[in-house]
């Protein structure tokens, strides 16, 4: 049985209509949304010797693609896909070099997981934003 939502057309269109109208408070609230994922991340990231990958997480500056503000997080080091999503271990050399496949190290998703869990904290975010905005109007 699908539920309905009634009314949520509106207010995703109130939403958009704010980030359009005051645009700078619409950046300062997805910045400290981004902040929020990034330490989520940063706490799951796994340690190594050097904590490079810990440290290689950054946020980018909000822009407005396709109509809709964004932010995107990731990492600057180029093996943080391999820890994210696990990878072949290999022994001998490279793979396409000789090397031998001698098992899996499986992913860590410490992005993927950090997501979904602020993904579920989203919404009452956004609502709490929302309506402060509104009370600030107001006055």
């Amino acid at each position: 049985m699908p539920v309905k939502v009634f009314g949520i057309e509106d207010y995703n269109a109130a939403v958009k209509k704010i980030i359009q109208v005051y645009p700078e408070q619409a950046a300062k609230f997805l910045n400290a949304q981004a902040t929020k994922l990034l330490k989520k991340v940063r706490e799951r990231t796994p340690v190594g010797e050097t904590k490079k990958l810990r440290r290689s997480w950054r946020k980018t500056k909000p822009k407005i693609k396709g109509g809709e503000m964004q932010i995107e997080v990731r990492s600057t080091t180029p093996h943080a896909h391999l820890i994210e999503y696990g990878h072949k271990m290999v022994v001998g050399g490279k793979l396409n070099k000789g090397g031998k496949v001698v098992g899996f190290v499986p992913g860590r998703h410490m992005l993927e997981i950090s997501f979904n869990e602020y993904n579920k904290e989203m919404p009452f975010e956004v609502e709490r934003w929302y309506n402060e905005l509104v009370k600030e109007l107001e006055v």
